[in-house]
């Protein structure tokens, strides 16, 4: 799981305004949840089907995990 944890946070802090993850995490807003078919890959990894898309609060960013 660490492996994972590190993989979104080297995809979620460079779209952060803060550099700490603990905190960078209070930025993002969920905006979105889309249930695929296909299996796609989070930023992290891992296989999934639920698209979860998230925006920075603070500099509109977007992306999904």
């Amino acid at each position: 799981m660490s492996h994972n944890f590190e993989k979104l946070k080297e995809h979620i802090l460079p779209l952060s305004n803060s550099q700490d993850f603990h905190t960078a995490k209070n930025e993002w807003k969920l905006v979105d949840v889309e249930i695929q078919e296909d299996w796609d890959n989070c930023t992290c990894g891992q296989d999934i089907k639920e698209l979860c898309y998230i925006t920075n609060q603070l500099n509109g960013n977007k992306t999904y995990v």
